[in-house]
């Protein structure tokens, strides 16, 4: 997922949620026992790729997603971005669409190329229609197999890459996020940006991205998931001449480490700006572990404090809450945008000192949770949402019906849970602060 600022207020628990539930087969009849069988969903492998596929016979909209599996694994700090920069190169031509060609050919489709580098994983894929499906099949299969990457195209994506990071960092709000979650993240993998930097970019050659693309795009890294009313035999077709041509690797993944543990901080970076940004982030459990649901619950909960106590109880701020990062190893945190943030920090301890003290009723929690389940509904409903949670069970918990099953994990997440969680992970602090520093006195200011 990019770096992005907050979700404005993360602020309904329910949004916190809506990555990681994900929807099954006429969910708006499932009943409280449980889902009924998914008969429209099904994996398989086609040569050496493995795919989920979910049909959708009423509905023409294609959704399409090959994923990248390894994300910021397969990086180091040195070649930070080069996924990225090669997938977005490949709309400059490959063999079959050279040049202008690929973006004409794909551009009479109607159907919209879609690239994601994620933490985790990089996606690359379309939104289309069905009558329109093997035409665009055509144009993103040739840009994954066999792109052209020239070496003036690489140059002038790299350019656009090297002006975007320089961009990210002039905005204070988006440099408050970035260096929080550097910091809260230093020695993990999960330091390394998928869109690289100004320095990792400007080293990434065309040679070097031909032969990473030639070494790294491999089918046993590749996860495609298609949600619509495609038929399988002629999914099976298309792959078979495309995809499964590449060469099938080696490759295997593993879980991130655990995020080396260190003291609470807060970190000032001055600027001259009339609003204020406060960013911190705590490292959550890896998704093998059983406080993964009451980690993301406790955010969640944490979000609607901070959102009640310093925007609509105290007026102190447009958007405040936690964010939450729905990750191999997961990550909440903190944030506002304040003009008094010194009294914003003090409301954010108290918040967090209260939490960890709270005996939470459980028909109230349980209400908190049940809540969850229309906005579930709303958030994923569409193909494209479907598609991006299908891949997320299949490639981090190993099996797409996770998909399902998560729903009613969450919903029974217990009080007990949810405060070992919050004992357990909301420390170590990673704050940072960009503002103008001549308005808070460092020396009260302090981290939890």
């Amino acid at each position: 997922m990019r770096a992005t600022p907050l979700h404005p207020v993360a602020i309904a628990a329910a949004i916190v949620l809506a990555s990681l539930v994900r929807p099954v087969a006429a969910a708006a009849s499932t009943p409280r026992n449980g889902p009924p069988p998914d008969t429209l969903t099904s994996t398989y492998t086609v040569a050496g790729v493995h795919v989920v596929q979910r049909l959708t016979p009423t509905n023409d909209i294609v959704a399409v997603n090959l994923y990248l599996d390894g994300g910021v694994q397969q990086l180091t700090a040195s070649t930070a971005g080069i996924e990225e920069l090669a997938l977005r190169t490949s709309v400059y031509g490959s063999t079959r669409y050279p040049g202008l060609a690929s973006r004409t050919a794909f551009g009479r489709t109607g159907s919209q190329w879609v690239l994601d580098p994620e933490t985790d994983w990089t996606v690359a894929g379309f939104r289309g229609v069905t009558d329109q499906f093997d035409s665009s099949w055509a144009v993103f299969a040739d840009r994954i197999v066999h792109p052209t990457l020239d070496s003036a195209s690489v140059a002038l994506v790299r350019e656009r890459m090297i002006r975007e990071a320089r961009l990210q960092s002039l905005d204070p709000e988006r440099a408050a996020f970035l260096l929080a979650d550097s910091l809260a993240f230093d020695g993990h993998p999960y330091a390394i940006s998928p869109e690289g930097t100004e320095s990792s970019l400007s080293s990434l050659s065309a040679d070097i991205v031909r032969r990473y693309v030639s070494d790294e795009f491999v089918t046993s890294r590749m996860l495609l998931v298609v949600v619509g009313n495609i038929p399988r035999a002629r999914l099976e077709t298309l792959i078979t001449a495309t995809l499964g041509t590449l060469p099938p690797g080696s490759y295997r993944w593993t879980i991130p480490p655990d995020v080396p543990r260190r003291p609470s901080s807060l970190t000032f970076v001055p600027r001259r700006i009339h609003t204020n940004y406060i960013v911190g982030y705590f490292a959550g459990p890896p998704v093998t572990s059983k406080d993964y649901a009451a980690f993301r619950i406790a955010t969640a909960i944490l979000s609607s404090r901070l959102a009640s106590a310093i925007r609509y109880s105290a007026d102190l701020s447009y958007a405040a809450g936690a964010p939450y990062r729905d990750r191999a190893v997961a990550s909440g945190g903190f944030y506002a945008s304040t003009n008094s943030p010194m009294l914003v920090m003090a409301l954010m301890r108290q918040q967090l000192d209260s939490m960890k003290k709270a005996q939470y009723d459980f028909f109230g929690l349980h209400e908190f949770e049940t809540g969850f389940r229309s906005n579930y509904l709303v958030e994923n409903e569409t193909n494209e949402s479907q598609a991006g949670i299908l891949g997320r069970a299949q490639l981090l918990e190993g099996d797409y019906r996770r998909a399902s099953k998560d729903l009613d994990v969450l919903e029974h997440v217990t009080p007990l849970e949810v405060t070992r969680a919050t004992k357990t992970y909301m420390r170590d602090i990673q704050f940072v602060y960009v503002g103008d520093t001549t308005r808070v006195r460092r020396d009260r200011m302090k981290s939890m």
